[in-house]
């Protein structure tokens, strides 16, 4: 328990480091690109994400599931991933003018080329994350991931501010992948292998087919939105929706991506070990919701002034569809450990199920809701993650038990929490009179997060028990450095 709680410390403070260079660049970038170049740039970033699903086959999840891992099995994965990764760039440079042609859009050809490059390190930078996620090595991870921000944050803006347009963001992107190989190589894990091999392909074959068809459903049912607006409606719209979009994942950056990590090799060892991952999943997503809900309440109370003071007027437009995003990311807090869950008990073929059932649905409701315009997008990933929670508490109950009346319990408790919290701070905001000024959003989130505090107490949840040992142990800290000086 303590190595994982030491994990999660060094994941979040390396979550929160990249946070601040992310965010400081997105304002700066707001400012530089217009959201015409922003969606021509989205674009090309989600056809060669939807070409990269089987970059990796799955090979960092095999390397932290699989029970005894060899070196053959390690050079065997990285084998896998250099063919795949590869032979997906190849295939882009192919098709890049038909992708331009088809969108009418002759940027996306020079972005499509340029992040082509950034698959000839993917094979490396696999094999040495996933190792280091196995071993919960998150001291060395959040260097590289440092680093790789940092490069692709400056290259981002140098470039931008020296009107590169929309061809600085994809440049960026090789220069984060070129970066994360280089320092990857410096600190990577005594079992990395750079040599490949393929005499350990049968076990590697049949989890990475079904890891990548799984993620590739996935990654096409997310990246739906983004193909449809930018097809039946404009790039300019396309911007509005990534720019809104990407004010609420602001959160999903900020906790899942710090914690996701950690979940998968926690789950794994334990699993390895003969424990069951019923009490673990259940606190996960207690706590999870716990943080997840009032934040994503402060951010659909405040949509306009927040986006205007991050990004400016030209982006006022992005400030509709953030609410109803709000509710999908809500949802989506109850069930966001179940893949990880899943992968853990070497059930990815419930996984895989799952995304059969799911995707289609989602990706077909999401094209028809485009014509209609970006609030209906944005209202179809509310039921997308209706429908995905049924799905995975199916499975999940069948597993390890996990029972309605539990997360139901969960739900309960995080919604009295969430609306003791959001009382005084809606009071706060509307009592602000210029609600576009920096002092409002610096005065009712300073409400909310005292409000925030107080519900934990009042709910007694267990993050205000958490709270107390952590304050207590930095008191004891400090106490003992008087007593020696």
């Amino acid at each position: 328990m303590t190595s994982i709680r030491k994990s999660l410390a060094i994941s979040f403070l390396d979550k929160y480091c990249l946070l601040v260079i992310q965010f400081t660049a997105t304002m700066i970038l707001a400012r530089l690109l217009t959201p015409e170049e922003i969606g021509i740039f989205s674009v090309g970033i989600v056809v060669v994400n939807l070409v990269q699903m089987i970059r990796d086959f799955g090979i960092s999840n095999y390397l932290i599931q699989e029970k005894e891992l060899t070196k053959q099995k390690i050079r065997s994965a990285l084998g896998i991933t250099l063919i795949t990764a590869w032979s997906i760039a190849v295939i882009l440079l192919l098709m890049k003018n038909v992708i331009a042609e088809f969108y009418a859009e002759p940027g996306i050809n020079e972005v499509i080329t340029v992040l082509s490059i950034s698959l000839f390190f993917i094979p490396f930078n696999s094999t040495v994350l996933g190792l280091l996620r196995r071993n919960l090595n998150f001291k060395r991870l959040m260097v590289i991931n440092v680093c790789s921000s940092l490069a692709n944050a400056l290259t981002a803006i140098l470039l931008a501010y020296n009107g590169f347009g929309f061809s600085s963001l994809a440049w960026a992107s090789v220069s984060s992948a070129a970066t994360t190989l280089l320092v990857g190589i410096l600190l990577r894990d005594s079992q990395s292998e750079f040599i490949p091999s393929f005499k350990e392909l049968k076990g590697i074959l049949k989890f990475g087919t079904y890891s990548t068809i799984a993620t590739s459903l996935s990654e096409i049912g997310q990246s739906s939105a983004d193909l449809s607006i930018g097809k039946n409606l404009s790039m300019q719209s396309l911007g509005y929706y990534s720019r809104g979009a990407g004010v609420v994942q602001l959160f999903n950056f900020a906790l899942t991506s710090a914690v996701q990590p950690v979940i998968l090799p926690s789950f794994s060892n334990s699993i390895r070990n003969g424990i069951s991952i019923k009490e673990s999943y259940l606190k996960g997503i207690m706590y999870f919701s716990t943080l997840a809900w009032p934040f994503y309440s402060l951010l659909a109370l405040m949509p306009l002034p927040i986006i205007d003071i991050l990004y400016g007027e030209q982006w006022h437009q992005a400030s509709p569809i953030v609410p109803i995003l709000c509710a999908a990311f809500s949802l989506q807090a109850l069930s966001v450990f179940a893949y990880p869950g899943l992968i853990a008990m070497q059930k990815i073929d419930c996984a895989l199920k799952i995304q059969f059932i799911i995707q289609p649905v989602r990706i077909a409701a999401t094209i028809y809701a485009s014509f209609y315009g970006l609030e209906y997008v944005a209202g179809i990933q509310i039921i997308y993650y209706f429908l995905y929670l049924i799905l995975t508490h199916h499975y999940l109950h069948r597993l390890i038990s996990v029972s309605l009346s539990e997360l139901m319990s969960i739900t309960l408790k995080n919604i009295l929490l969430t609306v003791i919290c959001m009382g005084p701070t809606a009071l706060c905001f509307h009592l602000v009179e210029d609600q576009k000024s920096l002092f409002m959003l610096i005065t009712t989130s300073s409400v909310w997060a005292i409000s925030f505090i107080a519900a934990l107490f009042i709910t007694k949840n267990p993050i205000a028990s958490e709270l107390k040992t952590a304050v207590k142990k930095i008191l004891t800290k400090f106490d003992t450095k008087k007593l020696k000086k």
